[in-house]
């Protein structure tokens, strides 16, 4: 990739931390055929990668974002499963 390239998707911004948060594919695709047909705004839920809280956005909410994706913090998400898993298990054995 050269330095003249900037790297882009398709994603909303998150209405708790305003983080943009990029969308599947399929939702762009959808986004696409709804500019054609403006009589249907469609809405979809996603999560934030930041702040982990899930909202609804409309279809005409996406926007360009510049850059790439932010990656989700797969330590933050394990730790947090194995502590209640772990904690469910003390309560089942007492």
């Amino acid at each position: 990739m050269t330095q003249d390239q900037k790297q882009s998707y398709r994603g909303v911004l998150c209405t708790s931390c305003k983080q943009p948060i990029p969308v599947p594919a399929i939702l762009v695709i959808i986004e696409a055929e709804s500019q054609e047909d403006e009589q249907h705004v469609r809405v979809f839920n996603v999560r934030c990668r930041a702040c982990e809280k899930e909202q609804l956005y409309r279809t005409t909410e996406i926007l360009e974002l510049e850059g790439a994706p932010r990656t989700r913090q797969r330590a933050r998400l394990v730790t947090a499963v194995a502590s209640k898993s772990s904690a469910l298990g003390r309560a089942a054995n007492a």
